[in-house]
């Protein structure tokens, strides 16, 4: 979801992006579509959840939900705290606690290494809360690359743009159930892994 349409000329989203995989639509797509939101699969309540992005360089805070049995689109009104506009943010899903980790993004000219939680527990009472690490948080940046590592009931962060360029550093993220949130950076060895926007998915068999 998300991106460029099915003739690539601009940044809005059409219903190809569905038709493509299958699935059919219900009811109207989240004001035409926005590039550089984040996506993550409910897995409890089988829905795709989408948040932020940009449309034509104007950013949205908009949050949006897509079921995966009727086909329909839902505009989400979340509670808890205001997380604004954001786009390039990183995103995942945490099964310990049914919620979307959201990390990083740049909001209206200024990077940010905020760490959110949207609670989908309940569907129609999701809740946005911002978790406060116990230790130093990885630089600001957008477009980094975040996976859930099962194994190890982490998740791991690599790379993306800060201020001054794209970056290759990798953290990891531990959070307990209740929401108590701790980043160790982790030293790497091997090729050089600068980059930014790239996708990223967990290999169990070589964890």
């Amino acid at each position: 979801w998300g991106g460029t349409d099915c003739d690539d000329q601009d940044a809005a989203v059409t219903s190809c992006s569905l038709a493509q995989i299958g699935l059919t639509e219900i009811g109207t797509l989240p004001n035409g579509g926005f590039a550089q939101a984040s996506a993550i699969t409910d897995e409890d309540n089988g829905r795709l959840v989408i948040y932020g992005g940009h449309r034509y360089h104007t950013l949205s805070e908009d949050l949006q939900s897509y079921d995966f049995i009727d086909g329909s689109w839902q505009q989400l009104d979340p509670g808890g705290v205001l997380v604004g506009a954001r786009m390039g943010h990183s995103a995942i899903w945490d099964p310990d606690n049914a919620s979307m980790l959201v990390f990083g993004g740049q909001e209206h000219g200024a990077l940010s290494n905020e760490l959110l939680a949207l609670d989908l527990s309940v569907p129609g009472s999701e809740i946005w809360s911002l978790l406060l690490p116990k230790a130093d948080a990885p630089d600001p940046r957008t477009n980094a690359a975040m996976v859930w590592d099962p194994n190890s009931q982490r998740i791991l962060l690599v790379g993306g743009r800060g201020y001054h360029g794209p970056l290759a550093d990798v953290w990891s993220l531990e959070i307990d159930v209740g929401g108590s949130a701790s980043w160790t950076q982790i030293s790497t060895s091997g090729i050089d892994a600068t980059r930014t926007g790239a996708t990223a998915v967990y290999n169990a068999a070589h964890d």
